[in-house]
């Protein structure tokens, strides 16, 4: 675990709907620091850890951006560092940190636009020479674009337009997306690139030099082609892949914890499809790897000296929940066996909710999963009832 030359107190700013908040507090009270959670949703799974110091409500930023800032900037009166962990939650309070009383845990807001804006972020790939799949604005494709595209928001908030990123990515023919995207600058429309899916995590200190590095392969994901990694495990970095990243986000101005994922097809190069500038869903293979992310962003957010660290290959990982989830709906050679197979490949991984020693987060969310399993399964069975 890196070391830390003296606790800190964390403000960790979080939707509450995901794991990714729950492992970076996990993280940080571990590693010695006070954590406190700023959330819009006081009750739900996260806010239930044991490692929350104190549980600040406030607006969603999505819903009410005035009163969320002042929110976050009246709860930050009391902390050295807030890590926001969303994407509306990084741009929202990364273009207002003058208002925040503490260090804001990540890049500047001209930086992580143009790793968030999927148009911005294909351009500034090519530049830096990262492979990464062909994008357009959805309402002026180019006569040469595929037959197939994938439609998907630019940007998944933007203040104007509070709502324009929560559109779900969709395939479409080339005909259909332009009728959707007609008259709308807030969608774009990328090539098909099908493959394994694989993520690169890296720290980059205020400097621009890598301090922390991780690599894993998603074994299956859910939704389908949506790129949320169920089960995962780290494999050795890549070197070369590296610094392609650490030339694009240099280019950028970009420091921090960055999450950069590609999907790698055979006989290709591997392709660059989203950077997630902040924290990510499946950070706790990061975490159980030995990678430590947290708490090197708290040292880089403090200026504080952050030694380099490297994950180990070899640990699994499993959203458990979720892979449940997708078992209800994919039934992988049956639905009980899949199921089965799915709490075997579990029980040896790190988990993104469960924890021997923070068990609150899992019993809620094993609640509510155990419900939806439970209506899954009786449908199921008076659909296949004889008669």
């Amino acid at each position: 675990m890196i070391s830390q030359p003296s606790p800190a107190a964390v403000l960790v700013v979080d939707d509450g709907r995901s794991a990714t908040g729950l492992a970076v507090i996990r993280e940080l009270a571990r590693g010695g620091h006070r954590v406190g959670l700023a959330t819009a949703l006081p009750r739900s799974f996260v806010a239930r850890s044991r490692f929350v110091s104190a549980c600040h409500e406030l607006p969603a930023a999505r819903h009410d951006l005035q009163g969320f800032l002042a929110a976050v900037a009246g709860a930050a009166a009391g902390y050295d560092v807030v890590i926001p962990t969303g994407d509306v939650e990084v741009l929202a309070l990364a273009a207002e940190r003058e208002q925040i009383p503490a260090e804001l845990a990540v890049a500047e807001h001209a930086s992580l636009v143009r790793l968030l804006d999927k148009l911005e972020l294909s351009h500034a790939a090519a530049q830096a020479g990262v492979p990464s799949p062909r994008t357009w604005p959805a309402a002026d494709l180019p006569a040469d674009a595929p037959e197939w595209l994938a439609l998907k928001p630019r940007l998944h908030w933007h203040p104007e337009h509070p709502g324009a990123g929560t559109e779900p990515t969709r395939i479409l023919a080339r005909s259909a997306v332009a009728s959707r995207a007609a008259g709308s600058g807030l969608l774009v429309a990328q090539e098909l690139v099908r493959g394994s899916l694989t993520a690169l995590v890296l720290v980059l200190d205020r400097d621009g030099r890598v301090v922390g590095r991780h690599q894993q392969v998603a074994d299956t994901v859910y939704p389908a082609g949506a790129g949320n990694c169920v089960r995962g495990r780290t494999v050795p970095v890549d070197e070369a892949r590296v610094e392609d990243a650490r030339r694009l986000l240099s280019a950028v101005g970009f420091w921090g914890l960055v999450q950069l994922e590609y999907v790698e097809s055979p006989g290709e190069p591997p392709a660059l499809v989203d950077v997630n500038p902040r924290p990510y869903g499946s950070m706790g293979l990061a975490v159980a790897a030995g990678l430590a992310p947290s708490l090197a962003l708290v040292d880089v957010a403090l200026r504080r000296p952050c030694p380099p660290r490297e994950s180990r290959a070899g640990q699994t990982y499993s959203s458990l929940g979720l892979d449940l989830r997708r078992a209800l709906t994919s039934r992988e050679g049956g639905l009980l066996s899949d199921i089965g197979h799915t709490l075997r490949l579990a029980r040896p991984a790190a988990h993104a909710v469960w924890d021997p020693d923070d068990r609150k987060p899992a019993t809620a969310q094993w609640r509510l999963t155990s419900r939806r399993l439970a209506r899954r399964l009786i449908r199921g069975a008076a659909t296949t009832a004889p008669g």
